[in-house]
């Protein structure tokens, strides 16, 4: 083949592609525009997650002293696993020292 020969062939095929792509893309498009996109907006849920197993024994975040099995604690509210001892409510002002949550 020669060269302008070529390059007649070569503009030829891509005028096909790219009639057969336009005339894909026109023909899909006239189906999504058919379809109705729905968004739910759901309210936000609270999960809270109690997980229960073997202690290690750890120290109470507020006054880093150890925390007994046996002396009473209060809890976060937003994190069960976040305990500090009762005494302690008084001095980080009723929230968690972890995470700013409320005590229970």
């Amino acid at each position: 083949m020669s060269g302008s020969g070529f390059t007649v062939t070569l503009l030829l095929v891509l005028l096909v592609v790219g009639a057969v792509v336009g005339s894909f893309y026109a023909l899909r498009g006239s189906h999504s525009a058919q379809r109705k996109l729905r968004i739910t907006i759901h309210p936000k849920e609270r999960v809270v997650l109690v997980a229960e197993g073997t202690r290690k024994a750890k120290n109470c975040p507020a006054c880093w002293s150890k925390l007994e099995d046996t002396g009473p604690r209060a809890r976060c509210e937003l994190n069960a696993g976040h305990e500090i001892h009762e005494d302690c409510r008084e001095l980080v002002k009723g929230k968690c020292p972890v995470c700013n949550g409320r005590l229970i």
